[in-house]
């Protein structure tokens, strides 16, 4: 609570949280003392802060049902209602985890915010990664390192922009590719300074494009994120093609081992999704839905500030992906789940807890520079600090 309350004051030195949490609280006692805890403050948001773990035989039915209860509570006192949901706890049973993830699919169903605490820690079963590092011994309560985590994974966005949240995502109705003459190597690039208001150390960039038949470039950059501070200074955490198929590549070169699609020679539409999990440190390449690489990063992973989609943010680079298209563009202050970027790729379906940024790109003329006219206002919108791209027919 501390990490936010410096964050939301450093935007507004006006904001004011009331931390009205009661450890070991389950969903009911909430419900019970919301008219004596939450209403009087007359909150703009309130962050639901409870965990699965604490009801009855960790019941998530209950925990469902009533965490939607509370949701129209806050609607009904005008508040934003936040939810976290199920995260991490090392004494989960094999079926106690999978009804956990499958709870904070529900939840996310009821159209509300949710901060996406699972992925950020997740071992895999549940547990939390890296031992003492981020919990203090119980499996259950975070190291102030911990706590930095799940404070990178929430969007200050939600805070700032208003109640506007996710609609449903329109279809998307074709593509835009990046332009011959993009300065710099950018197609489009989103900067925190003027969008994202939290800098993740882990987070999912995903995009759809398709390769060109014959003759495509080799050596760019399709997605690239920079950690603050080296933008242009240093090569970044990238998903690429180096030598024809995609890999993923940071300041220091290949990550693990490159894939079996060329988009050099291949004008097929794939998914493509780069993942970093800052806790786990690694780095992980997805072609739709399925892994094909992970790696260790051969530096430190620091928080990134900017994301750069169909290039990369370099002086005098030509590393920009020309004669390639691309389509539905998301951007996540978390490394999903292996499951969930599968599911993702099956269904079209995009999680939307701990979504920075989505952008369909429509038809039309997007321009130069800019605002990218069809992005999707999701209620955390982030600026684009420069946009260069022409519409792509036949996608």
């Amino acid at each position: 609570m501390g990490l936010l309350t410096a964050a939301l004051k450093a935007i507004d030195p006006d904001w004011k949280i009331y931390n009205r949490a009661v450890s070991g609280s389950k969903t009911a006692d909430t419900i019970a003392n919301f008219k004596t805890a939450v209403e009087p403050y007359r909150p703009s948001h309130v962050i639901l802060g409870t965990h699965p773990f604490n009801e009855a035989s960790i019941d998530p039915q209950a925990y469902f049902e009533n965490t939607a209860k509370l949701c129209r509570m806050c609607d009904a006192i005008g508040a934003i209602p936040i939810i976290r949901g199920a995260y991490t706890y090392g004494g989960y049973t094999a079926a106690q985890y999978q009804a956990m993830l499958s709870l904070n699919q529900q939840l996310d169903l009821l159209g509300r915010h949710r901060i996406d605490h699972m992925s950020t820690l997740d071992n895999g079963s549940g547990g939390i990664i890296g031992g003492s590092t981020y919990q203090v011994g119980d499996n259950l309560h975070l190291t102030d390192a911990g706590q930095e985590v799940h404070f990178r994974a929430i969007d200050l966005g939600i805070f700032t922009r208003g109640a506007a949240f996710t609609r449903p995502d329109p279809a998307s109705s074709g593509a835009w590719a990046v332009r011959s003459d993009s300065p710099n190597g950018k197609g489009l690039m989103i900067d925190s300074t003027t969008g994202l208001l939290t800098n993740p150390r882990s987070f999912t960039m995903r995009a759809r494009v398709k390769g060109q038949a014959s003759a495509g470039k080799q050596a760019v950059a399709y997605l690239s994120a920079y950690a603050e501070g080296d933008v242009g200074n240093a090569a970044p955490i990238r998903f690429r093609n180096g030598t024809g198929p995609y890999d993923v590549a940071d300041n220091v070169g290949l990550v693990g081992t490159a894939s079996t699609v060329n988009p050099t020679a291949d004008a097929t539409v794939h998914d493509i999704v780069l993942s970093v999990n800052h806790a786990a440190n690694t780095i992980i390449g997805y072609i739709d839905g399925t892994q094909f690489t992970s790696g260790t990063p051969g530096t430190v992973l620091a928080p990134c500030k900017t994301f750069v989609i169909g290039g990369r943010a370099e002086s005098g680079n030509a590393f920009q992906a020309t004669g390639s298209t691309f389509a539905d563009i998301d951007i996540w202050a978390s490394a999903l789940r292996p499951e969930t970027i599968a599911d993702m790729y099956r269904t079209g379906r995009k999680p939307s807890a701990s979504r920075l940024f989505s952008g369909v790109l429509n038809l039309g003329s997007p321009g130069v520079g800019g605002r990218v006219p069809n992005l999707v206002h999701n209620g955390v919108f982030p600026a684009i600090s420069e946009a260069t791209w022409q519409a792509a027919a036949g996608y």
